[in-house]
């Protein structure tokens, strides 16, 4: 009997000594500040060790944004809905295989305050210095008066006495001689101008020169010109044009003429025109800024339309585009239908173009087997765990389900 005890015995070490030791498991250890504002430092065990494949970690429905991470180490951003409500909130880890799935996961409760997990109290600081020294007591009582002094010696003169009043004055003495003449006083002011003289005779009619005339107009058409100013320069040939933007001046002399168009002052356009004796038309002046005009962008008549979805038109440097409303941007880089995403809601692009927001894996914990998580997009930020359902299972569970 003794024999047969001690051969189990060994049997039992053999077989233990060639079973291979348990790897570490998942596990958080502690979860404390950094001093970066906003930062969890996050320490266990086997959090992962593929590159490819990180942790996912989740804070009360937030997937967090790692900064760093390894096997026992996680450096993660605090979502800041959570960072401005102290609270305690449930903080979970799964970790991945190779080949990106899941694992195992674990659950740990974190309590923070407004700024973050309180950090460790700080060593005592040096003595402050020595107060001030208290008021001066109040004053003794007074001595018993001492003998009488000797006489003094004798004091000095008084000062001498005020002077007396002046006597009366004495009669006045005969007149001086006659000063020399004084100088000439300024001229006077001038009178008044004489009455106009009667008018002369009319001279003769001179010659007249060799005239013509200067016509055009505003361009771009469909638009109202009315009131802009056409005129010459240094010289009095002004016409004021209608909505169509017509214009001529007529009785120009010959010769060679700066044209200027303004508008309430403002210069618009400038061209030359050359005067004979017949009227010179200018054709088309273009006085729309046609850089940035919507109606006219880039040539007259070519206009860049009211805008598409979401979207307002615009035109830069001649060239039609458009501006995106506030929470829409044009990921599909086409102009047809506008500002197609909506960053508050897409799925596909959440907060910013091409953010994809990712599903939730199901998981199996103990027995109770959770589905899979739809891709969710709230207020421009990604929620894990949309329509996810827990389910028990009383025979156990697996990542595809319960177990028969």
């Amino acid at each position: 009997m003794g024999t047969a005890s001690r051969s189990l015995r060994w049997a039992i070490l053999l077989i233990a000594l060639a079973l291979p030791s348990a790897a570490e498991a998942l596990s958080i250890g502690s979860v404390s500040p950094t001093a970066v504002p906003g930062q969890l430092l996050i320490q266990g065990s086997d959090f992962g060790i593929y590159p490819a494949f990180p942790p996912i970690v989740v804070l009360d429905g937030y997937m967090l944004t790692l900064d760093q991470w390894g096997p026992s180490q996680i450096l993660a951003e605090i979502p800041a809905p959570i960072l401005a409500v102290p609270g305690t909130y449930e903080l979970s880890i799964t970790n991945r295989g190779k080949n990106g799935a899941q694992v195992s996961t674990v659950v740990y409760e974190v309590a923070l305050g407004a700024s973050g997990v309180p950090g460790p109290a700080g060593p005592a600081g040096p003595a402050g210095p020595a107060g001030p020294s208290g008021a001066t007591g109040p004053a003794g009582a007074a001595g018993a008066a001492g003998p009488a002094g000797a006489t003094g010696s004798q004091g000095p003169t008084g000062q001498t006495g005020p002077q007396g009043q002046v006597g009366p004055q004495g009669a006045t003495g005969p007149a001086g001689a006659a000063g020399p003449q004084g100088a000439q006083g300024p001229v006077g002011q001038t009178g008044p101008q004489g009455a106009t003289g009667p008018q002369g005779p009319q001279g003769p009619a001179g010659s007249g020169g060799a005239s013509g005339a200067i016509s055009g107009q505003l361009a771009c058409q469909g638009n109202d010109y009315t009131g802009f100013l056409v005129h010459v320069p240094g010289r009095a040939f002004n016409v004021f044009t209608g909505q169509d933007g017509v214009f001529q001046i007529d009785n120009v002399p010959a010769g060679t003429y700066t044209v200027a168009v303004l508008q309430n002052g403002q210069q618009k356009a400038t061209t030359q025109a050359t005067v004979a004796t017949s009227t010179v038309n200018l054709g088309q002046i273009v006085v729309n800024d046609v850089t940035t005009d919507v109606n006219n962008c880039g040539s007259c008549g070519n206009a860049c339309g009211s805008g598409a979805a979401n979207s307002t038109a615009t035109c830069s440097q001649g060239v039609c585009g458009l501006a995106c409303a506030a929470g829409f941007a044009n990921c599909d880089g086409l102009a047809g239908n506008g500002c197609e995403a909506n960053l508050s809601a897409d799925v596909n692009h959440c907060g910013g173009c091409n953010i994809a927001c990712p599903g939730q894996p199901a998981t199996c914990n103990g027995n109770v087997y959770t589905t899979p998580g739809l891709p969710s997009c709230v207020a421009a930020q990604c929620v894990l765990g949309a329509g996810q359902v827990a389910i028990d299972c009383p025979n156990g569970c697996t990542l595809s389900g319960c177990k028969p």
